[in-house]
């Protein structure tokens, strides 16, 4: 099951694009996200919490172009959580396979670049 969700925090590392065994592409990357939570009055950093994307095709080669280790984003997307495990240890994983992501500007500034949109291959 999945939900919507909205996650703005900084790249873990640089997006990382590759090709599917069915041809298809998709660039993967992290993201961390802050809870910022006053205490006494304060304003101070809360839990992190770190979220795989997924973002398919050209979007994600778009992405990957465009984004880089520490670059903060806006992220919407499907959130799926996944339960596994490692060497007997239970570990959480949260996915969210992006429908937009968006450079956020509170803190940076960007250019856009327009780029040409991919024909579709014919129907066979």
């Amino acid at each position: 099951m999945s939900f919507p969700i909205t996650v703005i925090g900084n790249l873990t590392g640089d997006p990382e694009v590759r090709t599917t065994t069915s041809g298809k592409k998709v660039a993967n990357f992290s993201v961390a996200s802050t809870e910022r939570v006053r205490v006494n009055g304060e304003w101070t950093d809360g839990d992190t919490s770190f979220f795989r994307v997924a973002v398919w095709d050209q979007y994600g080669v778009n992405v990957a172009a465009s984004l880089v280790k520490g670059s903060r984003v806006i992220v919407l997307g499907k959130l799926t959580v996944r339960d596994y495990e490692v060497d007997g240890e239970k570990r959480v994983s949260l996915d969210v396979a992006a429908d937009e992501v968006g450079a956020a500007l509170r803190y940076a500034s960007a250019t856009l670049v327009r780029v040409a949109p991919v024909a579709a291959a014919p129907a066979a």
